[in-house]
């Protein structure tokens, strides 16, 4: 019998799952720290109603068999030359995309239980094809990145230096807080399946695989990118509630006059009250009112505004601030949660370091 194949990630930066392997204070030392426990499965369990299987090592592996999921056809990573031959090119890597969106859209329901239940955040980290690793027959095996290569043999205890002690080492002390409770993981797959249970699934995961796409961006300083990521989920989410509900549109009709309908159809949209009054003579008055990030984390944010922020950098080549891209961010998230009943968000971590 054929052993179940898992495909997955490995959590980069460090995110230890249940509880850190040891701790840094008190008796718990590094020294007795034993790396087997690296090794060890710390939460198992099905996804949604096709019952995905998915178990998570301590380590921060996440493992999936997606042979029921109706995109996960495994075949073409199975190694397998008639199953290899039978394939393009070019269907391997939409097969992998569309793995990795699916993938990203569990680390993004991951980051927002972090925030909901453990209030906390870490570092986020965006899955891309050369990252996939695949378990099969008990071992792992990457594709391509030497980097994912050297994580997925770094729990083993021959890749420890028996000269230091192991608080020398980075697996060990690099962030020795950073953990996802088991509590975490528990609402994580419950947050998870209801996306993959919607009528609406394909849209949710592509939607909540740019959300992370924006997460990161504004977690590496990239705050252009980042409102440009969360604006094409707004974008497509306003492009559906106007084909819904204005009759006479047309799907080439600018966004600005989709928003204006929809706020005269009565739409409830992420919007504020001097935009709602009068759209047309919001302009300036809008951009210019108040935007710290206390506010926009508070619920002041504004669609119309996040929309003319991103035309002026489009257009005019203007600066993006921190406070703007989170802005879109939340705007995109309101959307979500109005639209799919899915209530989804998380914090955003940043580093002050400057080089």
């Amino acid at each position: 019998m054929t052993e179940k194949q898992y495909i997955g990630l490995i959590h980069w930066p460090r995110l230890w799952a249940g509880m850190p392997p040891c701790s840094l204070s008190g008796t718990d030392t590094p020294e007795k720290f034993d790396p087997a426990s690296l090794r060890g499965v710390v939460w198992t369990g099905t996804i949604g109603s096709v019952k995905i299987p998915l178990k998570v090592y301590r380590e921060g592996t996440f493992l999936f068999d997606l042979e029921g999921w109706k995109k996960g056809i495994l075949s073409p990573l199975k190694f397998d030359s008639q199953a290899q031959s039978s394939l393009e090119i070019g269907d391997i890597g939409n097969l992998d995309e569309q793995r990795c969106e699916l993938l990203n859209t569990y680390l993004y329901c991951l980051y927002s239980k972090l925030t909901s239940v453990q209030k906390r955040g870490v570092k986020k980290m965006l899955l891309i094809p050369n990252n996939l690793i695949i378990e099969s027959d008990g071992l792992i095996n990457v594709k391509s990145d030497e980097f994912t290569f050297h994580l997925a043999n770094s729990c083993y205890e021959g890749t420890y230096s028996s000269n230091f002690p192991k608080s020398f080492d980075f697996r060990v002390n690099m962030h020795p807080g950073n953990y996802v409770s088991i509590e975490t993981l528990n609402a994580t797959a419950e947050l998870f399946s209801q996306i993959l249970d919607s009528d609406k699934s394909d849209e949710l995961i592509r939607l909540c695989s740019l959300q992370l796409r924006a997460y990161v961006d504004i977690e590496q300083h990239q705050y252009r990118y980042s409102l440009s990521q969360a604006f094409m989920v707004t974008e497509f989410i306003i492009g559906e509630l106007y084909s819904e509900q204005i009759p006479n549109g047309k799907p080439r009709d600018s966004i600005f006059l989709k928003i204006k309908k929809l706020i005269r159809s009565s739409q409830s949209l992420p919007i504020c009250q001097l935009c709602i009054t009068d759209i047309e003579t919001a302009g300036e008055n809008c951009l210019s009112g108040n935007l710290t990030q206390t506010n926009v984390e508070n619920g002041d944010y504004c669609l119309n505004r996040t929309r003319q922020i991103r035309n002026n950098w489009i257009h005019g080549h203007n600066t993006i601030e921190l406070n703007e891209a989170i802005e879109a961010i939340r705007v995109s998230e309101k959307l979500i949660k109005d639209r799919y009943g899915i209530d989804i968000f998380s914090n955003v971590s940043q580093s002050a370091r400057v080089w």
